[in-house]
């Protein structure tokens, strides 16, 4: 089953990524792939330039 993150789950996760974790590491631990970890990195930085 697909699960939906919230996006509190997804920043959390940016951030983790900001301080030096692997997008691999971040996305193995929540069960999606480095490649969503990445595009939610791609939207948050295009909503914060909003």
């Amino acid at each position: 089953m697909k699960r939906e993150f919230t996006e509190e789950e997804k920043t959390a996760a940016i951030r983790q990524m900001e301080v030096g974790r692997p997008a691999e590491e971040v996305g193995r631990e929540l069960g999606v792939s480095k490649h969503a970890v990445y595009a939610w990195k791609a939207k948050y930085r295009v909503e914060v330039a909003l």
